[in-house]
């Protein structure tokens, strides 16, 4: 059996780095939200260098018989994987490997060219690229669940919602960031000519160009988009033909579609959307 470790001992919050003003407004703003109703209790501790700043305890920990909140009162914590991530940014942030403007597509390419629901019905272009800023403050436009009935009709209509319990993040991530992008493609329903491609995504190589390509398919299983995948190491015909009358998105590694294009297989002169996936690997590349 494991020892239990002494207590931390009390510090003087100024002598660990903080502002004993301003923590005190912690006891103020908790006994007040308990005192509101706002929560039933609350228990707070805040340590640094293995002394104890400040500790707030607040409220009751059990309404019905009148019990106080107390230190070793054990709690139900839910969603600790948001202050996990935050902290991990927040240290990326100190390195200088981020900035909070950052577009996350810059990290997740699936996530350009985001749209949103318009009032009259359908999509339009977003007005900005989401930041991680938006989604450490919970302004990203990303929501718990589908409250909008016309969003649980776009994600059924992919699928997505049936197999998402089952997906890795991976999947889950890639199959988000192309569900504004198939639904578009279909709510607007015009066809490619001859050689055109409507949506362009590139991938480093044909590995994930591959994957891109089957989560296109499980995701617009039930919408009429076409695609087709170009990407050296195979035969070139079979990809020739699949061009031939057009397509809604077009998954290409960079040197068989520069193949392609000069050859004439490809027109790329009315592509209206353009996705680099894993674009620090693309940029490497030249």
């Amino acid at each position: 059996m494991s020892q239990v470790t002494d207590p931390l001992p009390a510090g003087a919050p100024d002598a660990l780095g903080f502002c004993p003003t301003r923590l005190l407004r912690l006891d103020s703003y908790l006994n007040s939200a308990c005192a509101g109703a706002l929560v039933p209790g609350a228990a707070v501790l805040v340590a640094r260098h293995g002394q104890i700043a400040c500790q707030v305890l607040a409220g009751r920990r059990d309404i019905e018989a009148d019990l106080p909140m107390q230190a070793d009162t054990i709690c139900r914590i839910a969603s600790m994987s948001k202050p996990i991530t935050s902290v991990a940014i927040m240290m990326l942030l100190e390195q200088g490997r981020l900035q909070l403007e950052d577009p996350i597509a810059t990290y997740i390419p699936e996530f350009a060219a985001p749209r949103v629901l318009a009032r009259g019905g359908g999509t339009v272009a977003a007005e900005g690229a989401i930041s991680i800023r938006h989604l450490l403050t919970h302004t990203s436009g990303l929501c718990y669940g589908l409250p909008d009935p016309r969003l649980r009709a776009v994600a059924a209509s992919t699928g997505l919602l049936d197999g998402a319990a089952t997906m890795t993040t991976g999947e889950l991530v890639r199959g988000i960031g192309a569900l504004p992008l198939l639904h578009h493609l279909e709510e607007n329903d015009q066809r490619p000519g001859p050689r055109r491609v409507r949506a362009l995504i590139l991938a480093p190589t044909r590995e994930l160009a591959i994957q891109i390509s089957d989560s296109i398919k499980t995701y617009g299983r039930h919408m009429r988009v076409t695609q087709a995948v170009v990407m050296g190491g195979v035969g070139q015909r079979p990809q020739v033909n699949a061009l031939q009358r057009g397509v809604d998105v077009l998954i290409a590694t960079p040197g068989r579609l520069i193949d392609l294009i000069n050859q004439g297989h490809v027109d790329l002169s009315k592509t209206e959307y353009l996705t680099l996936d894993e674009a620090d690997r693309m940029l490497d590349m030249g």
